[in-house]
């Protein structure tokens, strides 16, 4: 099994140091790309920064099969 530990926002600094990958769901997702709540970005670039893998979790009734959203 993988163990496993919630954590409030303000701890993120700290349990991705202690981590070895970063694990969050997602609302809608392609092959390429995730689209998530504002906080994810800073969580994603975190992991990023301490050479941690990040990974996204989502059921498959959020695939995006085509572009539904506008490009930024």
């Amino acid at each position: 099994g993988i163990k496993v530990r919630l954590i409030p926002d303000c701890d993120i600094a700290r349990a991705v140091e202690d981590c070895h990958f970063v694990l969050t769901g997602t609302d809608r997702f392609t092959e390429t790309s995730f689209i998530n709540k504002t906080g994810t970005h800073a969580i994603a670039t975190l992991a990023h920064v301490m050479n941690k893998p990040l990974y996204v979790a989502g059921e498959s009734d959020k695939v995006l099969l085509k572009r539904t959203y506008p490009v930024r």
